[in-house]
């Protein structure tokens, strides 16, 4: 999923990524690779539910790769609030149960 994603080719990569979580739906980097693609494809709702998906699973591991989905669901927040989606986009944290601060 690495090297299709660095190649920008998402579709493929994301296949990967979808493989990856169902093979290992424990794994955050399935959903936190897919978030990303899907951000990058400007599919900001379901990127936001695969990288809160991969938040969590990094703060229960205590890793400091939640600094990487901070990021990632700050930009997210910034794109969905340029086209009035402020309000989905506090929706989809509160369903993945992510609290806003």
């Amino acid at each position: 999923g690495v090297i299709y994603a660095q190649k920008s080719e998402y579709k493929i990569s994301n296949e990967y990524y979808s493989k990856l979580i169902r093979l290992y739906p424990d794994n955050a980097e399935g959903y936190f690779g897919l978030g990303k693609n899907l951000a990058l494809l400007n599919e900001f709702e379901s990127a936001l539910e695969n990288i809160f998906i991969a938040h969590r699973i990094y703060e229960h591991e205590k890793s400091e790769y939640v600094n990487d989905t901070k990021k990632i669901i700050g930009m997210i927040y910034q794109e969905m609030k340029k086209v009035n989606k402020e309000e989905d986009f506090n929706k989809i944290a509160k369903k993945m149960g992510i609290e806003i601060k």
